[in-house]
C-alpha cells in the first residue's frame, strides 16, 4: 500500500513539474529563457497562487542567483518551492562551513550595495514677491522611470505637494492619479500665496510622487524639495528634470538631473490649483566655507572607488596635510547616491565631538567634483595591517574592539546606524587609535532603545541575518558586524564566504559557525553573542546596550573611561615617517598620479546649485577656525 502511495506521490509531483514548466514557456512569450516581474505574476496567478505583493518581490529576490530582477526556469521552480511560507528558505546547496584556507583581502570583498534609481520628475517652479504677498508656483509636467509599485510591473502615481513647516495644515495639494504607467503625464499647475512677513529660510516646498492603492495604504515612490531661500535665488534651476530622492532626504533637498530621460513626450501646458499659507518664524542659514580646489596641492591617492577618490593633501597656504575626498557629480546623481552623500556630509559632522570618528574639517565643489576636507588619519585602516601582519592577538583585537563599540554606541545614542563596519572602514591615526570612516550607509534619526529599518544595503561580507532576510532590523545589525570582524582579525580569514552572492547569503542565514580552539573561551563567548542570529538575542541589541557591551568578559581589562578619553595605549603605533608618508595605504592606490578626473563640462552644467545645500561649514563654524583648531581637538577630546 505504501509502494502504491508513494508512486502516486511521484505522478503529481511530474504532473506539477510538467504544469509548472508549460505555465513557464507559456509566459516567456520571447523565448528570451527568463520571465520578469509582470509575467512571474501572471505565471502565478495561472499556476493558482495567489500572493502578497510585498512577499513575492522579497522572495523574487531570494532565488534570483544573478539579481537580474528576472527568473530563469530553475529560479522559477525555486520560487514555487517556497509557496508554503512563500519567503522561507528556498531550496539550495548545502550551507559550507567555514573554509579556513581562505585569507583576507580587499579583492575578495564586493563593495557596499547600491540602491536603485527612483526616477525623474519634470518640474517648473516660480517663486515671486509683490509687496504684499510671495506667490510660489509649481507647474507639475511629468515623470519618468518610476519604479513598478504592484505585480503588474507599473503604478498608479500622483504627485502630493506643500509646504513645510506648516502650523496651518492648509498647504497640502495632489495633482491627478494617472493610471498605469510608470511615465505619468499630469500637466497640472499650483499655487501658493504667502504674507511677504514669512521668513524663507529654512521653510520648504515638498513635492513627493506617491503610488494609489484602493485597498491598502498609498506607497511612497520618491520626493524633493526646494528650499524657498533658493528659489529667490535666478542662479537656482528651477526648470526642468529632477532626480527623485528618499522621504527622509527629499523633505530637504533637489537635484537636477544632468542627464534626459528617455522616450519621454514632451509635456502639454498645465492647468491651475491655488492655496494660500500661513508664516513660520526660522533661524537663518549657516555660510559656506569659500574654499577653491586650488587651496591644496594633491600629493597622493590614498583611496579610489566609483565616486572618485581620497587625496593625501597639503594646504598651500601653511603646508598642513589633510585627506581630501573628490566625488565625481555626475556619478553620485547617475548611482542615486545623492542621499549617501547628504548622509556621509551629516554625520562626518559629528566627528569634532567624537574621538573615535574620523572629523570632517570642510567642504566645498568645483565644476567636476564635490570635495570633503577631513583630518588626516595616517595609519592605514585595519584590512591594510591585517593583511601586513596576519592575526592580531587577542589584547590588540579586544582594544580594537572595544574602541570600535565605543564609537558605535555614539553613533546610536544619537540615533544612527553605521550599516556599513568592516575592516576596511576602521582607520588608525599615528598614536594608533581608531577612527570609524565612510558614513555614507549611515541611517539617521533611528530610535535609540528599539527603532528600526529595512533598506537592504551595506557590504555583502558584513550582512547581518535580518537584512539578507529583507526584515525590518534596528542597530543589532552594527553588532553582528563587529562579530564577524572580531572573528576576522584573531584568525587572519574571513568568515563567510561564497562562491556567488546568494551562496554567501545562504551562508551567513544558515552556515554553522565554528570558532577555533585557539580562541579563549572568553573570545568564543563574546563573538559568539555577537553572532547570535536572533537579532533581539544578540548582544548589545537591549536597552541597556552600553552596559551589556562593557561587561563582556572578552573586555574585563578594558578601563572603559579611561578608553573613551584616548587615554588607553594602543597595542601599537603605525610608522609615519612624515606629513607626507602614504605608506600606511594600499601600494595599488598610491602608485596612482594625484590628478583628479574631469567630467564632461556639458553634462554638469545642470547640476552645479544641487549640491550647495551640502557645503556648509558643519556645527555652524567658520571655516578658518575649524581648519586651525581640529588637530587640537583631536588630540585632546573632551
Amino acid at each position: 500500500m505504501a509502494s502504491v502511495s508513494a508512486e502516486l506521490d511521484k505522478r503529481n509531483e511530474r504532473r506539477k513539474l510538467k504544469q509548472i514548466a508549460s505555465e513557464f514557456a507559456r509566459t516567456d512569450k520571447d523565448g528570451s529563457g527568463d520571465i520578469d516581474l509582470q509575467e512571474i505574476g501572471e505565471a502565478l496567478s495561472k499556476l493558482g497562487k495567489s500572493v502578497n505583493r510585498a512577499e513575492l518581490k522579497a522572495a523574487i529576490r531570494r532565488v534570483d542567483d544573478d539579481d537580474s530582477g528576472t527568473l530563469r526556469y530553475r529560479e522559477f521552480i525555486n520560487l514555487i518551492l517556497l509557496e508554503t511560507g512563500f519567503i522561507s528558505d528556498p531550496v539550495a546547496e548545502s550551507a559550507r562551513k567555514t573554509s579556513l584556507g581562505v585569507g583576507l583581502g580587499r579583492g575578495k570583498r564586493k563593495g557596499a550595495l547600491k540602491k536603485k534609481k527612483r526616477g525623474q520628475i519634470k518640474l517648473n517652479v516660480s517663486l515671486n514677491s509683490n509687496g504684499d504677498n510671495v506667490d510660489i508656483s509649481v507647474e507639475v509636467l511629468q515623470a519618468a522611470n518610476l519604479l513598478p509599485a504592484d505585480i503588474t510591473g507599473l503604478a498608479d502615481p500622483y504627485v502630493k505637494m506643500y509646504i513645510q513647516p506648516d502650523p496651518s495644515k492648509k498647504t497640502k495639494q495632489k495633482t491627478k492619479v494617472v493610471k498605469k504607467s510608470l511615465n505619468p503625464e499630469w500637466n497640472e499647475k499650483f499655487t501658493w500665496t504667502l504674507s511677504s512677513a514669512t521668513k524663507l529660510e529654512h521653510r520648504f516646498l515638498t513635492i513627493e510622487v506617491w503610488d494609489w492603492d484602493r485597498i491598502t495604504r498609498n506607497d511612497f515612490m520618491g520626493a524633493m524639495a526646494f528650499e524657498l531661500k533658493e528659489l529667490e535665488d535666478p542662479d537656482t534651476i528651477k526648470a526642468g528634470w529632477f532626480i527623485l530622492l528618499d522621504q527622509e532626504q527629499g523633505r530637504f533637498f533637489n537635484f537636477p538631473s544632468a542627464i534626459q530621460p528617455k522616450s519621454v513626450r514632451p509635456a502639454a501646458p498645465a492647468r491651475g490649483h491655488s492655496v494660500r499659507a500661513r508664516d513660520s518664524k526660522l533661524s537663518s542659514t549657516p555660510k559656506k566655507s569659500g574654499l577653491r580646489v586650488e587651496d591644496f596641492k594633491f600629493v597622493k591617492v590614498l583611496g579610489r572607488g566609483s565616486f572618485g577618490k581620497v587625496f593625501l593633501a597639503e594646504r598651500k597656504t601653511d603646508q598642513k596635510m589633510y585627506a581630501v575626498k573628490a566625488l565625481k557629480k555626475v556619478r553620485v546623481i547617475e548611482d542615486d547616491d545623492v542621499g549617501a552623500t547628504i548622509t556621509e556630509k551629516e554625520v562626518l559632522a559629528l566627528g569634532a565631538q567624537a574621538p573615535f570618528m574620523v572629523q570632517l574639517v570642510a567642504s566645498f565643489q568645483n565644476q567636476d567634483h564635490l570635495f570633503f576636507v577631513m583630518e588626516l588619519v595616517a595609519g592605514g585602516d585595519l584590512m591594510f595591517h591585517a593583511m601586513k601582519h596576519g592575526a592580531f592577538s587577542e589584547k590588540a583585537s579586544a582594544f580594537y574592539s572595544a574602541e570600535i563599540s565605543a564609537g558605535l554606541m555614539y553613533l546610536h545614542e544619537r540615533g544612527i546606524l553605521y550599516r556599513d563596519l568592516k575592516l576596511d572602514n576602521v582607520m588608525l591615526d599615528e598614536e594608533g587609535h581608531v577612527r570609524l570612516a565612510d558614513f555614507g550607509l549611515c541611517k539617521q534619526n533611528v530610535a535609540p532603545a528599539d527603532g528600526s529599518t529595512q533598506t537592504f544595503c551595506g557590504t555583502p561580507n558584513y550582512l547581518a541575518p535580518e537584512i539578507v532576510s529583507y526584515k525590518p532590523y534596528t542597530k543589532a545589525v552594527d553588532w553582528w558586524s563587529l562579530g564577524v570582524i572580531m572573528f576576522e582579525m584573531m584568525n587572519g580569514i574571513v568568515l563567510f564566504d561564497g562562491q556567488s552572492e546568494k551562496e554567501l547569503y545562504r551562508n551567513i542565514l544558515n552556515q554553522q559557525i565554528d570558532l577555533p580552539r585557539t580562541m579563549s573561551a572568553e573570545a568564543r563567548a563574546t563573538v559568539s553573542a555577537f553572532l547570535t542570529r536572533r537579532p533581539a538575542e544578540r548582544l548589545g541589541a537591549g536597552p541597556s546596550e552600553r552596559r551589556d557591551v562593557q561587561a563582556t568578559p572578552f573586555f574585563k581589562d578594558i578601563d572603559w573611561a579611561k578608553l573613551e578619553k584616548r587615554a588607553v595605549p594602543p597595542p601599537f603605533a603605525p610608522k609615519v615617517r612624515g606629513a607626507k608618508d602614504a605608506s600606511n595605504f594600499d601600494p595599488e592606490f598610491t602608485a596612482e598620479k594625484p590628478v583628479l578626473t574631469p567630467e564632461d563640462s556639458r553634462a554638469l552644467a545642470a547640476i552645479d546649485q544641487a549640491f550647495a545645500g551640502l557645503l556648509r561649514c558643519p556645527a555652524n563654524q567658520s571655516f578658518q577656525k575649524r581648519m586651525a583648531t581640529h588637530h587640537h581637538h583631536r588630540k585632546h577630546p573632551q
